[in-house]
């Protein structure tokens, strides 16, 4: 799922019970009023179906889209353009988040909520009903902005809704439901293409998420807490447009636009030098949105400036960005490697992308269990990143080799083992290093970090990925043009090859290889967050005094 990392087991411990920073009070007695609005045992359970139900949905369409892009790309003719299946609805849901975080501690969640969805539901139809490759990621960019609303908006329900010592359980049941569709979606997807057709990946998302919308209607409006002074209605348009801050985002998007487009755009520049310039302009609007966000947000700025002078904070917001590249690139290059250089069907490519997801959400719940009972940080982050970077380095060789794929699915067997150890542990060390007024500030900038990595590297292995195609069809089959490449997709292998069985094991080879140099930037990137590991502060979360960690959280305003 394209959400918070960390979506499963008891890593939540940590993760959650500071996460109702952005929303919650201090503890105060109820009022008669707030008292009468408590829920029954029924409505609990409805409540926390419907939240399950909706962060299903949105990790469903997140995931779902991965191992349907062979076909996609075929039959749009856009190999150029793949990425941005998944970079369209990153740039959509990274920047947004900081700004819903804001949005939900002021006004009314379940609209929010509502509203989000709502915009889920018209990004599928979007990307259902699209018949070009440019309206499908136009579709994405939608499906972004709904999908960065409904995790926020959830969290807040649940912390104006839920008993305080009940909320860090209803939380996980919440977010594990981004563990299990981010194993269903390759499944569905590949059904879909198999038996029918891609474009029921995302028809299917429209009944489910209006049955969600039924559902949520049905839930009591939660009650406004006597600590919340302001609310979104009663505030001037000034401080509507700083909650909402529409400038920052102006500036954050096009950072993140400017740092991928020369790594995405697929084929030539016309103007060589055009490149160049976004990428000396990324680094620009980057310091213009900090600034911004800093004196316009003051302690609420997704990057404060402090975060660059805190060790701790620091070093993990470099961790995150890092480790984000094997994630995101494992996720979209896996299904080219089965679907077309091993010619194997999209549900036994959803299958066996399973050796990836399954061991990432285990192991994320042994890292919750193993600092529960240690207390050791630094040792697993160093741990998860050298495994992660022996499995991209395995990957990489073994594809370049032309490894029989039993062999090959160990590689993204043992990716997944050190990811599922490290991708958690920088919003531990936040928690355990940070003052407790900078904590929460803190996830939301790893969490931005996060998807900046993902968006940064998806760029260069795009780039990677093109730039080895041209030069391997140039060599091996000089006899087929890169248009014609572009135009067949990766699921036409064979239709390309126009019936000779020895043009097409040479294009099989093609890919293979260029896939095989792909993976050097995953590799690369985690082989640099593990060096940034060693330097990570070594503090046990045992040490934390008890009545800190269980503490209710403070409650910071806009």
């Amino acid at each position: 799922m394209a959400n918070m990392p960390g979506i499963t087991g008891q890593c939540f411990s940590f993760s959650t019970s500071v996460t109702t920073q952005c929303y919650s009070s201090p503890t105060k007695k109820k009022t008669p009023k707030e008292k009468a609005a408590t829920l029954s045992s029924c409505q609990v359970g409805l409540l926390i179906f419907t939240l399950y139900c909706g962060s299903f949905l949105v990790a469903l369409d997140a995931s779902v889209v991965s191992n349907a892009v062979p076909k996609i790309t075929s039959e749009f003719a856009s190999l150029a353009h793949f990425t941005w299946y998944h970079v369209g609805y990153l740039h959509s849901l990274g920047p947004l988040q900081p700004i819903f975080a804001r949005v939900c501690r002021v006004a009314n969640p379940k609209i929010v909520y509502m509203g989000c969805l709502f915009v889920l539901e018209v990004g599928s139809i979007v990307c259902a009903a699209s018949h070009s490759s440019r309206v499908f990621i136009a579709g994405r960019f939608i499906a972004g902005v709904g999908a960065a609303g409904v995790f926020h908006a959830a969290i807040a329900i649940i912390n104006k809704t839920i008993r305080l010592e009940s909320r860090r359980h209803c939380i996980g049941i919440v977010n594990s439901a981004g563990a299990v569709a981010a194993c269903a979606g390759p499944i569905f997807a590949g059904l879909f293409v198999d038996h029918a057709t891609w474009r029921w990946a995302f028809w299917i998302n429209v009944p489910t998420g209006f049955l969600v919308l039924f559902l949520v209607l049905c839930i009591p409006q939660p009650p406004q807490p006597t600590w919340q002074k302001e609310t979104f209605g009663s505030m001037t348009w000034k401080q509507r447009i700083q909650v909402v801050d529409p400038i920052g985002w102006i500036f954050m998007v096009g950072a993140s636009m400017c740092s991928t487009l020369p790594g995405t755009f697929g084929t030539p520049w016309p103007d060589e030098t055009v490149p160049y310039v976004l990428l000396a302009t990324a680094p620009l609007l980057t310091y213009v949105y900090i600034y911004w966000s800093q004196q316009w947000h003051g302690r609420d700025a997704v990057m404060p400036k402090w975060l660059f002078r805190e060790r701790s904070a620091f070093v993990c917001a470099l961790f995150s960005i890092f480790i984000a590249s094997a994630e995101s690139i494992q996720i979209c290059y896996l299904p080219f490697f089965f679907q077309a250089a091993r010619e194997i069907s999209a549900t036994r490519s959803g299958l066996w992308c399973l050796v990836f997801f399954f061991p990432k959400a285990g192991f994320a719940i042994i890292t919750g269990v193993l600092v529960n009972k240690f207390g050791t940080v630094r040792l697993q982050m160093i741990l998860g990143a050298a495994v992660a970077t022996i499995g991209s380095m395995m990957a990489m060789i073994l594809m370049f080799f032309d490894i029989d794929p039993d062999i090959v699915r160990v590689a993204p067997l043992v990716v997944g083992i050190g990811l599922g150890l490290a991708t958690n542990l920088p919003y531990i060390v936040a928690i355990t290093t940070l003052p407790q007024e900078r904590i929460a500030a803190a996830l939301v900038s790893l969490q931005f970090c996060y998807h900046f990595g993902s968006i940064l590297y998806l760029g260069v292995a795009q780039l990677t990925f093109v730039d080895k195609l041209k030069n391997f069809v140039e060599t091996l089959t000089p006899t087929t043009s890169m248009e014609a490449v572009f135009h067949a997709g990766a699921a036409n292998l064979r239709g390309l090859a126009h019936g000779s069985e020895d043009t097409y094991q040479l294009l099989r080879q093609v890919y293979l290889s260029a896939l095989a140099y792909t993976l050097y930037v995953p590799a690369i990137c985690v082989a640099v967050a593990l060096g940034v590991a060693f330097i990570v502060q070594d503090r046990s979360y045992l040490r934390v005094p008890k009545e800190r960690r269980n503490r209710n959280p403070m409650d910071f305003k806009v």
